[in-house]
């Protein structure tokens, strides 16, 4: 399979992910997300302690006030399962969500080699999809996070 997405080739992808592409992972389970699953997670207000493989979940609050829930699944570095999984999640996001595309930037990241994001809207809510290689950990991380509109109180 070759083609963009992410901003990378999924044919060198696979090319650099070296022997690592070809161990499984279990954070392969996030392609089992289904539409129930991500409309529990956007709705429900609170992160819940894993979300289907996810390597860890969690809870922040963004300085505008907002509260944001997120998890992240967690890859050999580089391996092509990771640009699988966030196309797979991506699809998934527009179509049981229903959310529209925010091409929107985001300078904000915490050091990774690189970084895709994609976002979107729902009900005042934004979603946020995003890649992030890690070569000092030797992963790759999918982030979900959504992020709930600022309260008036």
């Amino acid at each position: 399979m070759t083609g963009r997405f992410w901003g990378r080739t999924l044919c060198c992808a696979l090319l650099s992910g070296g022997f690592w592409g070809l161990i499984p992972d279990r954070a392969a389970i996030a392609l089992s997300l289904d539409c129930a699953d991500l409309i529990a997670f956007a709705d429900s207000g609170e992160a819940p302690a894993t979300l289907k493989g996810a390597a860890f979940c969690g809870e922040s609050v963004r300085p505008g006030g907002q509260k944001a829930r997120h998890c992240a699944w967690a890859h050999p570095y580089r391996a092509p399962e990771a640009v699988g999984n966030a196309e797979t999640l991506s699809e998934r996001i527009e179509n049981c969500l229903k959310a529209t595309v925010d091409q929107s930037p985001d300078a904000r990241v915490n050091h990774p080699d690189s970084y895709d994001l994609r976002r979107w809207r729902m009900n005042g809510r934004t979603i946020s999809l995003s890649i992030k290689d890690k070569a000092a950990r030797g992963q790759t991380f999918v982030f979900l996070t959504i992020t709930d509109p600022a309260s008036d109180d």
